[in-house]
């Protein structure tokens, strides 16, 4: 194009060694294409908004392929073709899985086929990423920029009393009269005797905050609460729009503006959902 300046690769920050494949071929190109119809400060707006987006999606291969980047563009226009249907319904065997991964700060679709017979770790990988979600969540909410979280390794490793002490965990009850706090890192016992109890739910299995004084392997609770809520946006402002309930758009159906006019226009519109319903009865109905 006469007089305008086409965006060199290595502005994406693109592996020349990575170009020789296919897809990343492929994708060169349509960044090219894209971004060639933006002036220079409009360019390097979309090149940070893309490569965030691309940051924040589940990448299979550490090659940026073609389908990625387009995913990342549609993220940043808010958009995504007419052909995909805005209502879909499947099963839970074919909604994707996702863990935390904690170095990256980002969830990672999980491969392999779902069954409805576990095995005997599943159990326990529940109430791990249970608390891996819960734990990431209360480290990024504002009302704790101020505390510092223990965990257990930390304190049963220090010989000294603390007062103080903020720790997030599961509670177990071993026995009527005797109860442990469990982390990632290890279990103690704990005393709730004198301890007061915030607005909330509490029950063994629980996962919860405990503040308290830490001394000899002991921790003498003096307040118990439960993890601070988050929003949907909040929760999206930190991991991005990715789609992770399943269907045919790679981003959340949310953002899509297609079905968001559609919500604004049917404001009388429900969906109900009930269960233990057996429609070849003739008394139901």
């Amino acid at each position: 194009m006469e007089g305008q300046t086409i965006t060199r690769p290595r502005e994406l920050n693109f592996d020349y060694d990575a170009l020789r494949e296919d897809a990343c071929r492929d994708a060169l190109e349509y960044a090219v294409t894209i971004l060639s119809e933006f002036d220079d400060s409009q360019r390097s707006r979309w090149i940070e908004r893309i490569i965030d987006s691309i940051s924040k999606l589940t990448l299979s291969s550490p090659l940026l392929s073609l389908e990625t980047f387009q995913s990342a563009v549609a993220i940043c226009a808010n958009k995504k073709g007419k052909s995909e249907s805005l209502f879909n319904v499947f099963d839970i065997f074919s909604a994707p899985r996702f863990d935390y991964d904690d170095t990256l700060n980002k969830l990672v679709l999980i491969s392999g086929e779902t069954s409805a017979i576990g095995k005997c770790e599943d159990a326990v990988n529940l109430l791990r990423d249970r608390l891996k979600f819960v734990t990431q969540r209360v480290l990024r909410s504002t009302a704790f920029e101020r505390y510092h979280l223990s965990t257990v390794e930390t304190l049963l490793g220090s010989a000294n009393k603390t007062d103080n002490v903020i720790v997030l965990g599961m509670l177990t009850q071993s026995s009527a009269d005797s109860f442990q706090l469990e982390d990632l890192t290890g279990s103690m016992p704990v005393d709730l005797r004198n301890a007061t109890f915030h607005s909330g739910l509490f029950t063994d299995g629980c996962i919860m905050l405990l503040e308290g004084s830490y001394n000899a392997g002991l921790l003498t609770v003096s307040g118990v609460g439960l993890a601070p809520i988050e929003t949907a946006d909040a929760t999206r402002s930190f991991f991005g729009n990715e789609n992770w309930f399943g269907g045919d758009s790679t981003v959340a159906y949310r953002t899509i503006p297609r079905l968001r006019s559609a919500n604004a226009k049917n404001t009388d519109a429900r969906i109900v959902f009930l269960s233990d319903v057996f429609l070849d009865d003739p008394t139901v109905g």
